[in-house]
């Protein structure tokens, strides 16, 4: 039986390909320079920046509950039915979610989805469906709270 001794750096070297995973981004050599003289400026480390910003994606994306899909189905009844009754639109569009009495950002909405039914402009209309999803996205937690875990 051999006596091997026993190799540190092979050891590492095997445990870091098994364990660790690398980010890595190119951006344009003036930018780079900026952020590395702002981290030295600031005393912190680029890698810290980096931690430190992916740590903030994963906990907001631990905040989400929903996806857009969901919640284009929680309001989809409410814009079929504005779109398909142009007399009523106000109404079914008054129903979405809003946070308090009146809610501008959602308002503002309300206006352009409106207007798109006056003009039975499908497709306009489909546009600021979108972007009032991805509000609602964005804002869950103060449209949905109810949904959340």
């Amino acid at each position: 039986m051999e006596n091997k001794k026993f190799d540190q750096v092979k050891y590492m070297r095997e445990w870091q390909k098994e364990n660790m995973k690398q980010v890595k981004a190119s951006y344009k050599t003036e930018f780079v320079d900026e952020f590395k003289e702002a981290c030295k400026k600031l005393g912190i480390k680029q890698s810290d920046v980096f931690r430190n910003a992916m740590y903030s994606t994963i906990k907001k994306a631990e905040e989400i509950k929903m996806t857009k899909e969901e919640i284009k189905q929680e309001i989809i009844l409410y814009l079929e039915k504005a779109y398909e009754e142009k007399n009523e639109c106000r109404y079914y569009l008054e129903q979405l979610p809003m946070e308090g009495d009146y809610d501008n950002e959602v308002h503002e909405y309300i206006n352009n989805l409106e207007n798109e039914v006056r003009h039975q402009n499908k497709e306009d209309f489909d546009y600021y469906v979108d972007q009032l999803v991805d509000y609602y996205y964005q804002n869950q937690e103060i449209y949905f709270d109810n949904n959340a875990e």
